[in-house]
């Protein structure tokens, strides 16, 4: 199929033929691989839209945030358990660990979901309750976790001194307000490979609060606009050619800004699919040059741009496969923030009780202790603080803005 060979008595016919008739026949000939590429159209066609699979019952995103948290973990334990970042295998041979990549598919997930969320909302205030309701209730809970009993069960300088040091309340400060997830808590974890990190997972929540404030912030100009279609696509090719232009890395020596870029990229993309879901279609073939772009592109300045069309296309066709009851379950059951940010104190109280654990024995450990820390996590403050904030929601909001198709996103999990 698709071969532009024609057999030995056609081709001898051809030249028998006047030449005004052969040449009729000629271009009657199939070119090659046109077999292929037509039914390569016909997928492509038949592919279903991003919109059509943005209901929570029609996708696994919350299956693949689960997995990335689990990525995420699986990659720090074994820094934790060394002390070295270069123990990961994937970092010799592409520069990024995969906790790295787990984040970065994060906030491509992120870019989609929260902008959903948005337009689902038409209101920046009822936006912003839900997006502070659903990060720090959880984490507060996280912080007072590590600093009223990890903290004085395992500092080396005991209870007593423990809490006398300004280092605690210095914690919660800098923790709290996310300037940092390098805080420090006296005495605490000092003899571990990795000395004294507490939990450092939570320095990429600052940025994923910025990328919210923008995309907000752009929400409000393009709603004043006389023309928010046009306004829509100016901010959308002013990102592309910005990221371009950047062509952001991750260099943990930089500056806000120029992490706030890296990042931007990653939430930028899944925005980007959001805003195109009405002709984004989803089939499994462009995956190819995608992933040879991205192979390709190690350790080049390409590397992050390749990364981000790989894996935002990659999250969007792993999200219309069947992932039976686990797709129900965590729709249901969003355990991916909690896995998030109790992997690293968990890993770490580990590996202070038992210094000589084998790599096997951490890793699972550490999964067991923060999938039941996650699950508490859930059930009694994540889920009922999103119940909250959606009994608090606003009645008046914008259906039609950035043409908001209204029954898809209505049946959207309350996660978002």
């Amino acid at each position: 199929m698709g071969s532009s060979r024609l057999p030995r008595q056609s081709a001898q016919l051809l030249r028998e033929l006047p030449p005004q008739h052969a040449k009729r026949m000629a271009r009657q000939t199939p070119l090659p691989f046109a077999g292929e590429l037509a039914g390569i159209a016909k997928a492509w066609a038949n592919a279903p839209r991003l919109a059509e699979v943005l209901d929570a019952q029609h996708n696994n995103f919350s299956v693949l945030r689960l997995l990335m948290a689990l990525a995420v973990l699986i990659s720090h334990t074994m820094f934790l358990a060394s002390g070295s970042f270069m123990a990961e295998p994937l970092v010799g041979s592409t520069g990024y660990s995969l906790g790295q990549y787990g984040v970065q598919g994060f906030f491509i997930l992120s870019g989609i979901l929260v902008t959903q969320s948005l337009v689902k909302r038409g209101d920046l205030v009822d936006y912003g309750r839900a997006r502070a309701f659903r990060i720090f209730p959880a984490l507060l809970v996280c912080v007072a976790l590590t600093v009223l009993t990890i903290g004085p069960a395992l500092s080396i300088f005991g209870a007593a001194s423990y809490f006398k040091s300004f280092g605690v309340i210095a914690y919660v400060g800098k923790t709290l307000t996310l300037s940092t997830g390098s805080a420090g808590l006296p005495g605490l974890f000092v003899g571990n490979p990795a000395s004294g990190v507490i939990n450092q997972s939570l320095w990429t929540l600052k940025y994923e609060v910025a990328c919210y404030l923008l995309l907000g912030g752009l929400a409000a100009l393009i709603w004043r606009a006389p023309y928010q279609r046009t306004a829509t696509m100016i901010a959308l090719a002013g990102w592309a050619a910005l990221m371009l232009l950047a062509r952001p890395t991750l260099t943990h020596a930089g500056n806000f800004l120029e992490t706030l870029t890296y990042f931007a990229l990653f939430f930028g993309t899944g925005v980007a699919a959001f805003l195109l879901r009405d002709t984004l279609r989803i089939v499994w073939y462009p995956l190819v040059p995608l992933v040879l772009f991205f192979v390709t592109s190690f350790g080049t300045e390409l590397a992050e741009i390749s990364a981000a069309l790989f894996f935002g296309y990659a999250i969007l066709w792993l999200a219309t496969l069947s992932f039976f009851w686990l797709r129900t379950y965590c729709n249901s059951n969003d355990y991916s923030y909690g896995t998030y940010i109790y992997g690293y104190p968990v890993t770490q109280a580990i590996l202070t009780l038992w210094p000589g654990i084998n790599i096997v024995s951490l890793l699972l450990m550490t999964l067991g202790c923060t999938l039941a820390l996650a699950f508490l996590s859930w059930e009694l403050v994540e889920r009922p603080a999103l119940a909250w904030v959606h009994r608090r929601r606003t009645k008046s909001s914008a259906p039609l803005r950035l043409s908001l198709d209204t029954q898809v996103i209505r049946r959207a999990t309350i996660a978002t």
